[in-house]
């Protein structure tokens, strides 16, 4: 059995954090030497540490988002994740966060969340049209 190289008895350890500093380094030498496997393993380890209650940290943000190719799915796992603790925890684990990387998470907010509530809308009845009227 593969033992976590990580705590992951308790979802405040900010060991975890720092060991994720670490697997992002991994995964960019894995994309850098184009070992595709690697960064999937890696991946799998960076997921687990979340899963666990990681927060990512600001710098950890900045090394992706200057390290790494616009494309990447790093970009994308930590735009998804940096969302999904700010809808858990607030809008205060934004601070500091790169100006490209906000406005990455905006657009992607954007399409997967104001898009299809547009639609919704107007597919919906006449009564829930109505909330996002004026009054006249």
């Amino acid at each position: 059995m593969v033992q976590h190289p990580y705590p992951t008895d308790t979802k405040e350890d900010s060991d975890c954090a720092d060991y994720l500093d670490h697997f992002v380094q991994l995964w960019l030498l894995g994309d850098y030497v184009g070992d595709p496997e690697f960064q999937n393993k890696v991946m799998e380890h960076m997921m687990d540490c979340v899963k666990d209650g990681a927060l990512i940290k600001t710098s950890t943000v900045e090394l992706i988002w200057e390290e790494s190719a616009e494309s990447s799915v790093i970009r994308t796992w930590v735009v998804d994740l940096v969302r999904h603790q700010a809808d858990r925890l607030g809008k205060d684990i934004l601070e500091g966060l790169p100006v490209e990387f906000l406005a990455e998470a905006l657009a992607r907010s954007w399409d997967d969340r104001i898009i299809p509530r547009i639609r919704r809308a107007m597919r919906s009845s006449h009564e829930e049209r109505r909330r996002y009227l004026c009054d006249a």
